[in-house]
């Protein structure tokens, strides 16, 4: 074999070898990016995409837990109030907690008005100042706008008024079991329902009985930390009051006792326990035959009523944890 063939059969031997090598990696590139690389590696963007579309995300759960509403169940033969707005959607401001101090520590029901529900009274012991009595209400639609807090509900016409510690306040803060005085100013006699959303959202609904018309004292006790948003009933609605309470979530009341309602012949009634309402006999999972049963915080002196088209039936006294009680009526 000569020098030249020799030159040849190497120069086509390097060839070979150089397309076998270029052929190799453009398939092994095309390989990776084609078959795996999106699979297992997904952009950020298509990653936050599936969180976003799942029906279980974290935002989701988080808006749904906040968003709890305030109640509009009612006894029968209450009126069905206008569930109010939460304070921090009306840009309402926490009071000053040096405020509410000094408010509840001034102020205190005397013996003779804790269990009264309603207490006559005058616009100069309300202290009213001028006869304006804060007739503005609050603007939904521009709430900077507003010259006041007279918060009523929309497209109603509240023609009662309700302050809180003094005539022209809507909004007050008070201690944990501190009282504050409200004022209520109605329009016309007639029968009282009052209204109490709690921090939790439930509604407390107490028939106060026949009012006339003027001014009337009742007394507000901060039972439960948080925003109590109060409101009355009375030939026509009045506005709503922001009472903020300040303090630790209380514990409960260590045991509870038994109690049992029975009546022959009074059927369907409302059952109220220190003012606040319970339930109706005859309504719900609870048959119509004038028993109720329910349970109240024991070693505590309370309050029971039962209530029916204006007629009332009440007992008081200590209530030992563990005991049962029954009542004939």
């Amino acid at each position: 074999m000569n020098k030249t063939a020799l030159l040849v059969i190497m120069s086509f031997f390097i060839l070979f070898m150089a397309i076998s090598a270029q052929g190799l990696l453009n398939s092994g590139q095309s390989y990776l990016d084609g078959q795996y690389s999106n699979d297992l590696y997904p952009t950020d963007q298509q990653s936050l995409g599936w969180q976003d579309s799942g029906p279980y995300s974290d935002q989701m759960a988080f808006e749904t837990k906040a968003d709890v509403g305030y109640s509009s169940t009612v006894p029968s033969g209450a009126p069905v109030p206008i569930a109010p707005d939460r304070p921090e959607n009306l840009g309402l401001q926490v009071p000053a907690e040096s405020v509410a101090k000094l408010a509840t520590y001034t102020q205190a029901p005397p013996a003779a008005e804790i269990s009264r529900g309603l207490i006559p009274a005058s616009a100069s012991t309300a202290g009213q100042l001028t006869s304006d009595v804060q007739s503005a209400q609050y603007n939904y639609n521009y709430p900077s706008q507003s010259r006041s807090m007279m918060v009523v509900p929309q497209d109603i016409a509240a023609t009662n008024r309700l302050y809180v510690s003094y005539v022209p306040q809507t909004v007050a803060g008070c201690t944990l079991y501190g009282w504050l005085p409200m004022w209520l100013r109605t329009l016309s006699s007639g029968p009282i329902w009052f209204y109490e959303w709690y921090p939790d959202g439930r509604l407390s609904v107490n028939y106060l009985g026949f009012s006339s018309e003027g001014w009337q004292k009742k007394w507000f006790n901060g039972d439960a930390p948080g925003w109590h948003i109060l409101q009355y009933y009375s030939q026509g609605w009045s506005n709503y009051i922001y009472v903020y309470v300040y303090g630790a979530t209380p514990k409960p009341p260590s045991g509870t006792s038994s109690v049992t309602l029975r009546s022959s012949w009074f059927k369907g009634y409302a059952v109220y326990l220190d003012g606040k309402y319970v339930g109706m006999e005859g309504s719900g999972s609870d048959h119509l035959d004038g028993i109720y049963n329910f349970r109240v915080p024991g070693n505590m002196l309370h309050t029971i009523v039962i209530s029916k088209n204006g007629q009332s039936y009440d007992e008081t006294g200590t209530f030992l944890s563990g005991a049962a009680y029954r009542f004939t009526l």
